[in-house]
């Protein structure tokens, strides 16, 4: 199929599927370690920063 799409074409297209493979990887990886990286982020980053919400802040 390739070999009848000009060279131009045949990189556009190998790169959809670079894009598309890294999207899956990344989708995957997100699903697998979402729940346990995120939440330890989010605490850290809380930490780093101090912030206590919205209320704190205005009161």
């Amino acid at each position: 199929m390739l070999n009848r799409v000009n060279e131009n074409g045949r990189k556009a297209i190998k790169i959809l599927i670079a894009v598309v493979l890294g999207a899956l990887l990344l989708f995957t990886l997100y699903k697998l370690f979402g729940d346990t990286v995120l939440p330890k982020l989010e605490q850290s980053i809380n930490d780093m920063f101090g912030y206590g919400g919205a209320v704190d802040q205005l009161g």
